[in-house]
């Protein structure tokens, strides 16, 4: 009987590490499908409507990370302190991106914002794409090998 009790929790155990871990591709790929929205919300707010991209922030996203990050740059464009704070799954290079797009938000006219919004409409797009097929692929990957381990252990100590 303890024996079955032990399997259950190292194979709990073992789960749980793993789905912890592919937590990361899931996170990433969440952002970037927020990111992507924000980009198509703000092209009809701006060019269609006309209207600030204030209206924008306070709207829910699938990502706490995305969200806090536009609200700081936001309250950091309307000239607040803000502290910006990146998740960890973005490399300096998509840091520098981002930070360009936002500095770039709501600055110029419609047709520049128009321009803006097709050419991070493609670089987010190819990011959502390669987000998409990590976590596709390294998600499951991460459940099965925690569940492995937790097997592994268990015949460890039994």
């Amino acid at each position: 009987m303890t024996e079955i009790l032990l399997a259950v929790c190292c194979l709990t155990a073992g789960l749980c590490v793993g789905i912890k871990f592919s937590e990361k591709y899931t996170e990433k790929y969440k952002f970037y499908k927020s990111l992507c929205e924000f980009n198509e919300e703000f092209y009809s707010e701006v060019v269609f409507f006309r209207k600030g991209i204030r209206t924008l922030a306070d709207r829910p996203y699938q990502s706490p990370p995305f969200e806090k990050l536009l609200k700081a740059f936001i309250s950091k464009n309307q000239g607040s302190a803000a502290e910006l704070s990146y998740p960890p799954f973005l490399n300096e290079t998509q840091r520098a991106g981002l930070i360009a797009y936002f500095d770039a938000l709501g600055k110029t006219d419609a047709a520049t914002q128009s321009e803006l919004y097709e050419n991070s409409k493609k670089k987010f797009a190819s990011e959502l794409s390669v987000a998409e097929n990590e976590q596709f692929r390294y998600s499951s990957a991460c459940r099965k090998t925690g569940l492995i381990v937790g097997l592994i252990v268990f015949v460890l100590i039994v």
